[in-house]
């Protein structure tokens, strides 16, 4: 990782077969995320952006820096909600987040204009995000459900994800409901694999996909799911 927090990201197409085969070989040499139930946890993320849609255009056009706002959650629970910056520059990435309470987030995810903090106290990044929303109308874009299974490594900070049931939601969709249909937006048979690292890889997980067929994409799950609605 280096001194601004940005590390390597990189994203794979595979098929759900190669998922399966690729999980059982990460189970000999990485540990399953320890917030994960049965090895896996649902997450749904609101991106927010502003009236221009510069983060979605700036995604397909391929701009070298760009950011994006969300709201995070798992397993659709409010007990650990996030507002997340993303930030990319070239394949580097760097996330940083603030911890939110269940009512603040669900007034921010119904684009309340004045939405009260609710006892959080100020954060740096909730006050950009304000900022944004006042400054830029940031406001909701789009929701981001899908089943993630992750794998991590604490001594080479390497995570390994493998995302699987994408799908798109409108924003008239209640943060937290789990009832409400949502528009798969992968191809059928495939999943999303993502490899976070900070210099390199290390060399045994290179050994251990050598051969797995993965093809290379800058896969958006946000823009897949703008697309889509």
């Amino acid at each position: 990782m280096n001194e601004r927090g940005f590390r390597y990201e990189q994203k794979y197409l595979i098929s759900l077969q190669t998922a399966v085969l690729l999980q059982s070989r990460l189970a000999a040499f990485m540990a399953v995320d320890p917030h994960a139930v049965n090895g896996r946890y649902h997450i749904r993320s609101l991106y927010f952006d502003d009236t221009d849609h510069s983060a979605f255009f700036s995604k397909l056009n391929g701009t070298d820096e760009r950011s994006k706002f969300r709201i995070r959650h798992y397993d659709f629970c409010d007990d650990y909600v996030s507002l997340e910056k993303k930030e990319k520059i070239g394949c580097l990435t760097r996330k940083t987040a603030v911890r939110l309470d269940g009512r603040l987030a669900r007034q921010l995810a119904s684009d309340m204009n004045e939405p009260a903090r609710c006892g959080i106290s100020p954060h740096p990044l909730l006050d950009e995000f304000l900022m944004l929303r006042a400054a830029a109308l940031l406001r909701p874009a789009v929701y981001v459900d899908y089943d993630r299974f992750p794998f991590v490594c604490a001594e080479s900070r390497t995570r390994i994800t493998i995302d699987a049931n994408v799908s798109a939601g409108f924003t008239a969709m209640e943060l937290f409901d789990r009832e409400r249909l949502t528009l798969p937006v992968l191809p059928e048979g495939t999943a999303i694999l993502e490899i976070k690292f900070d210099e390199r890889l290390p060399a045994h997980l290179l050994v251990l996909m050598e051969d797995i067929p993965m093809q290379a994409q800058a896969v958006s799950k946000y823009c897949l799911c703008r697309d889509a609605i």
